[in-house]
């Protein structure tokens, strides 16, 4: 019998294509990969060219953040040794590649890791297509091209099942045609396009989750023609070791909303206070992604397509409980530059979130922005506080359900792995309570996302005390007003 090879063995010389490299996930992706599997051949990473930035110096940039500070320490030189940008963008024909660069590709490659994908849930119908499902299609057709294709590993979401708040570790039925779906955007006008959408997506919330329930029919379309696992996380959030715990590079998800409670500019959202998220620590979710890879690689050929629901699960606590446990360390850890003393409430009716908005965010940020324009300065915090707005009311399908994920497939994963792979690669959930990760994650990110300086944090301290009491002063100040309005009108 053939010895199975360990994880850093299988990666040994391979070959290696990333789309979505430079989103949050695919930098931890690189990171982890280049330190734990340094001897594999390189790895090539799709970046777009911007107006002002090549691909070349994109990527200079990001490796600058501090995820590449630890490898940088660790294995010196690799980033440059080991990674070959390729100019592309996952939503054009052909991923935008040159044809010598697909060539290349197909020629070399043997593991992909197809992690590129729009997140916005309110990117117009054609864009989402382009991007998720479109991009899916030509990373297949350029897999169909691999002599060497060992695995393509295609990452997903956990919230792409919207028949239920139930979801298991399988493949469901499509709404839609994902071909008939690509013709569309495709052919039509983009204006009827988006006439269409909403009925187009049925019981799908954005067009986000639709075409990402699209493309995993998709790849179990071609099941039988590629060697493929989808890896589905939850929400995804800091890091909790690897490569330092608490990094973040994004405001998106709970810590932002954290982080903007601690700055006194969200004061209300929309989440049931008794459901129960599902969070996943990025570094977990890619060291399932490594083991994955590395499973269906060194298993028999066959058609089946694995599914993992990179999931929490059980783990996790009330809306209700980490909103409590956010305040309590906002105390503890108060930002320097907070605009108001931090408190936040919640409701789960779109009504009431709606009206507690305009009064506790948006009219506010107004006045603020005709004091800042009185000084001299650029208003922007109603522009801000729009941007929070929207991004509630497309968060709030999923903030205001219990949703149930299994994830059985991937807590097995790690049953899988060799005893020499266990000390980079295993994961547990029990290291850490949930309120420590909360308040790690918080602490953390007044240092990666606001660029906080620690040795402020006493004078951020007695900032809080004076906009504690200049809190209550308001807030008292207005019930009086209204008490006094109301007086005047009845009597």
């Amino acid at each position: 019998m053939t010895k199975v090879p360990t994880i850093p063995d299988f990666y040994s010389q391979q070959q290696i294509f990333i789309t979505g490299s430079t989103g949050f996930m695919g930098k931890v992706l690189v990171e982890k990969l280049l330190r734990s599997c340094s001897d594999l051949k390189i790895i090539y990473v799709l970046v777009r060219n911007r107006k002002e930035k090549s691909a070349q110096e994109r990527w200079q940039e990001i490796t600058k953040a501090e995820v590449f500070d630890r490898l940088k320490k660790e294995r010196p030189g690799i980033l440059e040794k080991k990674i070959e940008v390729l100019c592309g963008d996952v939503k054009e024909k052909n991923l935008g590649l040159s044809t010598e660069n697909w060539k290349k590709l197909q020629e070399n490659v043997s593991i992909i890791f197809h992690c590129a994908a729009s997140v916005r849930f309110n990117d117009p119908l054609p864009e989402a297509v382009f991007i998720n499902l479109r991009g899916s299609y030509e990373v297949i057709r350029l897999a169909q091209g691999m002599s060497k294709l060992k695995v393509l590993v295609h990452i997903s979401t956990t919230y792409c099942n919207n028949f239920s708040t139930e979801s298991g570790e399988t493949i469901y039925p499509a709404p839609a045609d994902w071909r008939k779906t690509i013709e569309i955007a495709e052919k039509l006008d983009p204006r009827e396009v988006n006439i269409l959408s909403a009925k187009y997506l049925g019981i799908f919330p954005n067009t986000y989750t639709f075409t990402k329930n699209l493309a995993e029919r998709m790849i179990w379309d071609h099941r039988d023609q590629l060697p493929m696992v989808i890896i589905r996380p939850s929400i995804v959030i800091c890091s909790l070791e690897e490569p330092m715990p608490g990094w973040i590079d994004n405001l998106y998800g709970p810590l932002g909303l954290m982080l903007g409670t601690a700055k006194g500019v969200v004061r209300v959202t929309l989440v049931d206070k008794d459901s129960i998220p599902d969070y996943m620590a990025v570094d977990i979710a890619i060291k399932a992604m490594i083991i994955a890879a590395w499973k269906k690689g060194v298993s028999p050929v066959n058609g089946d397509v694995p599914v993992y629901n990179a999931a929490s699960r059980s783990k996790g606590i009330t809306n209700g409980e980490m909103i409590k446990i956010s305040q309590q360390v906002n105390y503890k850890y108060p930002i320097n530059e907070m605009l108001w003393y931090p408190f936040v409430t919640s409701t789960k009716s779109n009504l009431c979130f709606k009206y507690q908005a305009i009064l506790k965010h948006l009219l506010p940020a107004i006045i603020v922005d005709q004091i800042f324009k009185i000084l001299g300065k650029k208003p922007m915090l109603l522009k801000v506080q729009i941007t929070i707005y929207n991004a509630m009311m497309a968060l709030g399908y999923f903030a205001t359900k219990t949703w149930n994920f299994a994830n059985d497939n991937f807590l097995n994963l790690r049953n899988d792995i060799l005893e020499e792979d266990k000390e980079q690669f295993n994961y547990e959930f029990d290291d850490m309570t949930p309120e420590e990760f909360i308040e790690m994650g918080i602490a953390k990110g007044r240092i990666y996302l606001l660029k906080e300086d620690e040795s402020l944090l006493p004078q951020a301290r007695k900032k809080l005390r004076r906009l504690y009491w200049l809190d209550r002063f308001t807030s008292l100040s207005f019930k009086c007003f209204l008490g006094f309005a109301a007086y005047k009108y009845f009597f």
